[in-house]
């Protein structure tokens, strides 16, 4: 997995990703989003906070016949900071086996070697690793080139916080091996992260 696979325009799927703050059942930007990633909780160099609502998402998603997958807000430095986050997460994870488990990280102090350890042992659990950030964090904390040759990425940008249902690929921050787009945190009025599958990516799990 390299470049960016090309993949035509009706082939893209959307679907949304989902915290606390989307409520114990989530919520949908559309009619027919696919996809849902949950976050199952944070963890903060060593605080964990998980999230109450992961169980219920999951369900409730799963029901809804939607893809349902799982991230964990990473904010870590450190190897052993890596395998306290997912020696407590990896076995709370609700989703496939196959299904993505991303890293969330868009804060702190991150380690190329520590986030690339990290992706490493997500894949080894049997798990579809996948980096989540912005571009400019990401590239400004990590030799995000190298990782982005061993891993998928899934990266966030948007040009406002308009309400916008359909991604805008002017704003699309190109790089190798981007997999999923975060193209609004607006896709419904209140707010609502808003995502496009490139790739294919979120079958992983469920094929």
């Amino acid at each position: 997995m390299h470049q960016l696979a090309t993949v035509s325009a009706d082939k893209r799927e959307q679907g949304v990703d989902w915290s606390k703050y989307q409520g114990a059942y989530g919520a949908y930007g559309r009619s027919d989003d696919k996809f849902v990633i949950s976050q199952i909780g944070g963890f903060y160099d060593g605080t964990f906070i998980p999230q109450y609502t992961y169980s219920t998402q999951v369900s409730s998603a799963i029901a809804a016949g939607k893809y349902v997958h799982t991230y964990i807000y990473a904010q870590f430095t450190t190897r052993a900071q890596a395998d306290a986050m997912l020696d407590y997460y990896l076995p709370k994870v609700q989703t496939p086996k196959q299904s993505i488990v991303a890293l969330d990280v868009e804060s702190g102090t991150p380690n190329t070697d520590a986030v690339n350890y990290a992706l490493q042992r997500i894949k080894d659990a049997g798990y579809t690793p996948v980096l989540y950030g912005y571009k400019g964090f990401l590239t400004g904390k990590l030799d995000l080139a190298s990782l982005a040759k061993s891993w998928p990425l899934w990266l966030a940008e948007y040009p406002d916080y308009q309400v916008r249902t359909t991604p805008d690929y002017s704003f699309f921050p190109s790089y190798s091996n981007v997999h999923v787009f975060q193209f609004t945190s607006t896709y419904k009025a209140g707010g609502l992260d808003g995502n496009v599958d490139l790739t294919g990516l979120t079958h992983n799990g469920y094929t």
